[in-house]
């Protein structure tokens, strides 16, 4: 079964207080799960990292210990307290530690293991890990292998190992519509059967489950992206090139096709796409406003400096770079709000989500852009991004920082060529010089905050998607294409050895005024 990408499940998301998407909101989404898995607020959590990975560099400087502890709270990210996680855990009784270990052998670079204890003396052995630019994935409860994404409605059936076999699974399936995958998990002590809905399930289907005697647990979890996956609904396209044939023989813009992807891919109506997109766009503008005006406290390296950056290009003596001057401000105002714990899009993770608001808010004057303009430019970046998605994940604890700063880069130079009229071809030329310019930019944040060189990387790669629109748009030759830039980040990415993504191994994290500042 072919799973493909939605614009807002895994590009122009998610919604969520900075810094970061993978270490702050991730991390949230995967606790919140084993609240639901468990069944409430566990009495006991251990949370453990590999001493191999990158949260025991960052998990402190991106809030992933307050991101795990309310997702264990029942809380997502955009919960009002969510800076009072430690408080709020002994409030309601439950005990949580940290643990670096080294007995954790994880899948990914961005992996825990998390150790619950029930109310009723239950313990609960769950793996998840962290998969770029928000999403998540449980692969193991006690032992017992599942695949737990949070884009589809999930029933989990907890049964007895020895009774499978008395279980109807085809009538237990045939109570609910628009299932989309069901699995049966066995491991040495227990039975997991996984059924996976594009639809919520309904109170009296589970109420009847209940009554099955061999089922000892159920837990239902919620649907946590805006567009649940459904195996029926089938993109007009799904690659560079089958989106330059689409627009050609449907006579169809760039932003035109983005959202025919999206309502296909959702099932949503085109309104709906777009009303969507437009709250995005509000979002987004409200980061900007607030990250210019400056009126917050940073945690960690830096001091909220977009505000002087602004003032510097109104009075100072300086070399005029036209809209640049204001969309560097943007980018780095968005930025550093996203860092006092502001609430975000992440385009298409926290590390990055400077950059397309710095090229869209930057050009809205100077191009007289209207309000649909700029939905349509958030479009044109996320369609990008899903065709960027496949093979990665948005991770600078994978990839390196192309993957973030690099990809937003991209989003933003194709939705730029866009905006100044480019068609396909020059939307994908753009975001190809853009990419080509950040290929092998490793991940090494200072200290573990999305600050050092986090900031200064959003500013530079706004620049540099404003050049490759500029470039093109002028008729100079990229030479290879997009998709075979994507194709040579992904591969470099696997191969970069780890100290090259985000484990403190290397480039700047290392030099001496880093350690120093870190002591």
């Amino acid at each position: 079964m072919n799973k493909y990408f939605s614009i807002f499940n895994q590009v122009l998301s998610p919604i969520t207080p900075g810094p970061s998407s993978s270490n702050t909101s991730a991390p949230a989404r995967i606790s919140y799960i084993c609240n639901q898995i468990i069944g409430g607020i566990p009495k006991q959590a251990v949370i453990e990292f590999s001493k191999d990975g990158a949260f025991p560099a960052t998990y402190i400087g991106m809030k992933s210990d307050l991101a795990f502890i309310n997702g264990l709270l029942g809380k997502l990210p955009t919960d009002s307290d969510f800076d009072k996680a430690y408080e709020n855990a002994k409030k309601e009784g439950m005990q949580v530690k940290f643990e670096i270990v080294n007995d954790f052998k994880a899948e990914s670079m961005e992996a825990a293991r998390i150790t619950l204890i029930t109310k009723n003396d239950e313990k609960f052995i769950i793996l998840g890990d962290s998969t770029g630019g928000g999403t998540f994935r449980i692969h193991e409860i006690n032992g017992c292998n599942v695949d737990i994404t949070g884009d589809s409605y999930t029933l989990l059936l907890f049964c007895d190992k020895d009774g499978i076999d008395e279980i109807n699974i085809k009538s237990i399936i045939g109570r609910f519509n628009n299932i989309n995958s069901y699995n049966i998990n066995i491991s040495d002590d227990i039975c997991i059967i996984e059924i996976k809905s594009a639809s919520p399930f309904k109170k009296k289907d589970l109420d009847d489950l209940s009554n099955e005697k061999t089922i000892k647990k159920i837990s239902v979890l919620d649907l946590l992206h805006p567009v649940a996956f459904n195996k029926n609904n089938k993109p007009p396209f799904y690659s560079m090139e089958g989106m330059i044939k689409y627009c050609k023989e449907n006579n169809k813009s760039p932003s035109e096709a983005a959202y025919d992807y999206e309502v296909a891919i959702s099932g949503w109506n085109r309104n709906e796409v777009y009303e969507y997109a437009r709250n995005l766009v509000s979002i987004i503008e409200k980061s900007v406003v607030e990250g210019l005006e400056g009126n917050f406290t940073i945690q960690g390296i830096v001091k909220p400096h977009a505000k002087n950056i602004d003032n510097f290009f109104d009075t100072s003596r300086f070399i005029d770079m036209g809209f640049l001057n204001k969309a560097i401000t943007i980018a780095t105002g968005v930025m550093e709000y996203s860092n006092a714990g502001g609430t975000i899009v992440c385009l298409p993770t926290g590390g990055s989500s400077g950059i397309i608001p710095g090229i869209l808010f930057g050009a809205k004057d100077p191009l007289n852009l209207t309000d649909q303009d700029l939905v349509d430019g958030l479009m044109v970046a996320g369609i990008l991004g899903v065709l960027m998605s496949e093979d990665n994940n948005f991770n600078g604890g994978e990839y390196g920082c192309q993957a973030e700063v690099g990809c937003s880069s991209s989003m933003a130079a194709g939705a730029l060529a866009y905006l100044l009229g480019g068609d396909i071809q020059q939307v994908f030329d753009a975001a190809s010089m853009a990419l080509q310019c950040h290929m092998g930019l490793l991940c090494d944040p200072v200290g573990g905050y999305v600050q050092v060189p986090c900031i200064a990387r959003n500013m530079s790669g706004t620049s540099i998607a404003a050049v490759s629109a500029n470039a093109v748009m002028a008729g100079f030759d990229v030479v290879v294409p997009f998709n075979e830039v994507v194709e040579a980040m992904v591969d470099l990415g696997k191969r970069l050895p780890p100290h090259m993504k985000g484990c403190q191994g290397s480039g700047i994290c290392i030099s001496k005024t880093a350690k120093n500042l870190v002591k």
